[in-house]
């Protein structure tokens, strides 16, 4: 999947429309880091709490731990440092 920033914004504004009436300021995002989800999400709802997910995180962590070649003694030693 292409993550680009006009298809999130495309998305969270439909989904805007489709919550309406709901308070902005007691909504609360949840996702990983990604730059383009997370601009895109700050633009159609600047009101909303943003929250980054752990769970993601972790598993970013490690895809790039693998994509950079880290051995998986070296993996395993961050990540538990990581919690």
């Amino acid at each position: 999947m292409i993550s680009d920033f006009e298809s999130y914004c495309h998305f969270f504004h439909t989904l805007k429309i489709k919550i309406c009436g709901s308070s902005p300021h007691s909504l609360v995002i949840g996702s990983d880091d990604e730059r383009a989800v997370v601009k895109a999400t700050e633009t159609a709802f600047h009101e909303a709490t943003h929250v980054l997910c752990t769970r993601h995180l972790r598993q970013n962590a490690i895809q790039k731990l693998i994509d950079d070649s880290v051995t998986l003694k070296q993996r395993s030693d961050i990540l538990d440092k990581m919690g």
